[in-house]
């Protein structure tokens, strides 16, 4: 199955009447011969001086102070469009990552304890007691995608440090095995996917996580409308052809990518498989539409990679 050019345009026609303008961006830069400092100026708008991200760019998160979560986004989207490291936005975002590393435990806090003070999804509630166990104590989720970021920027980190960070994450993952849950090896994957990720680095965590994504990943195709994680997606195992986890779920891949391309709504966009419950309605309202806009633009660059627009 494919997308079809009408889907295709009614996708489009939703970025760029409803999503934010770095979605817009993107779709421009990677559709439509955009330029990359339209992306870099709509990303500019989440920076703190203190050089992190925040304001929303992780839309279940709305306080505007800097967070790890949203600086780690932010640099993901730097390195995807080939920002280099003596640009501003990066040395700000790495900046504030070595200001607010916790060097006792090698770690840092997913969010600040300020989260309580905005609207946010209960996930992302800061709790004097549990916060750090909730996440595993840091030790994963953020830590491998951090880790992932200070390698791609590596430039801009003291090598001591760098190697204290991805040291302890391998001790992390020999000593403990398998992720705890999919959010786990979702910073992983991230971390593989890194493009200036060191090559040895990457086989030995591939060789780690693969039974435990072998064994997480939903294969029925009758949970799929619920939060799980996907052989293929925003959530999912394989998030293009090269992933080092194709070939393995391939049958299960293909059926996916065909689920996803009849999910589309009227509207043109992907809907996400989450909500904020009960909590703060008008906020989830506005946080909804940016994950479209987030979710749309990623299924379609999806679909381009996997050969699946008609």
């Amino acid at each position: 199955m494919k997308l079809t050019l009408a889907d295709q345009q009614r996708a489009k026609a939703f970025i760029q009447s409803k999503a934010r303008p770095l979605e817009q961006a993107l779709y421009a830069l990677h559709f439509e011969n955009g330029g990359r400092d339209t992306v870099l100026s709509a990303l500019a708008a989440f920076q703190n001086p203190d050089g992190g991200f925040g304001h929303g760019l992780e839309p279940d998160l709305t306080l505007p102070d800097s967070s790890a979560i949203c600086t780690t986004r932010a640099l993901q989207t730097l390195a995807e469009v080939g920002t280099p490291a003596d640009h501003p936005l990066v040395a700000g975002g790495i900046r504030y990552l070595l200001a607010t590393y916790d060097r006792t435990k090698r770690v840092w806090e997913i969010v600040p304890r300020t989260a309580n003070n905005f609207p946010h999804a209960g996930w992302w509630h800061y709790e004097d007691v549990g916060q750090a166990a909730r996440w595993g104590d840091y030790l994963v989720n953020p830590r491998a995608e951090i880790v992932g970021c200070l390698h791609q920027y590596a430039a801009l980190v003291p090598a001591d440090m760098l190697r204290e960070v991805t040291d302890s994450l391998l001790a992390h993952l020999a000593s403990h095995g398998n992720p705890k849950d999919m959010h786990e090896i979702a910073c992983y994957l991230s971390l593989i996917e890194t493009p200036a990720l060191p090559e040895n680095l990457r086989r030995r965590v591939v060789s780690a996580i693969e039974p435990a994504v072998a064994r997480a990943v939903e294969r029925d195709p009758a949970k799929w409308p619920k939060y799980c994680f996907k052989p293929a997606g925003y959530m999912g195992a394989v998030r293009s052809p090269t992933s080092p986890f194709a070939q393995m779920l391939a049958k299960e891949v293909d059926t996916c990518l065909d689920y996803d391309i009849g999910r589309q709504q009227p509207d043109g966009s992907w809907h996400p498989t989450w909500s904020w419950g009960e909590n703060y309605p008008e906020a989830w309202a506005t946080a909804k539409l940016a994950w479209q806009g987030i979710l749309t633009m990623h299924m379609v660059r999806m679909f381009a990679a996997f050969g699946r627009l008609g």
